[in-house]
């Protein structure tokens, strides 16, 4: 096996992956507020714009439950929206408000969970990536490729 540390400057990355985040939340919300007013064709525009930024989750094996759930009613609403069911589009959306809160309270809850044996006897050392007497290594922006 060998392991290679790459290293790579992220912050360009994950600027774009918020900005992408902001989008979708703030096209969701014009989403939302179009079929409320009964506005079906704004509605099929944003959603069209939505979807171009939407992961392609479609064959994913690692997809979990709560992710194939939101799929489908994202799925769901372009369907009604497709065919020009703005009351069906408009049922699937609070379908999905309903889903997106109950997978945010779901995965809030189990986020905070921490395994403090983990973190016992180490300690980070910055961004130089040097070992410490903790045994623990800082590997800031690195990329670590592991081969067998």
């Amino acid at each position: 096996m060998s392991i290679s540390g790459v290293a790579s400057n992220t912050n360009g990355n994950v600027a774009d992956t918020q900005n992408k985040f902001k989008q979708m939340k703030d096209d969701f919300q014009k989403l939302g507020q179009a079929l409320q007013s009964g506005d079906l064709s704004s509605a099929q525009q944003i959603f069209s714009s939505l979807q171009q930024l939407l992961p392609n989750s479609s064959g994913s094996q690692t997809q979990n439950s709560s992710q194939g759930t939101l799929s489908n009613d994202v799925n769901a609403i372009g369907q009604a929206l497709q065919s020009g069911d703005l009351s069906q589009a408009q049922d699937a959306y609070a379908v999905l408000q309903k889903d997106m809160q109950a997978a945010h309270k779901g995965h809030h809850h189990h986020r905070h969970k921490v395994d403090d044996s983990q973190n016992s006897g180490s300690s980070s050392t910055g961004s130089s990536g040097s070992n410490n007497a903790g045994g623990g290594v800082s590997l800031s922006n690195t990329t670590i490729n592991v081969t067998a």
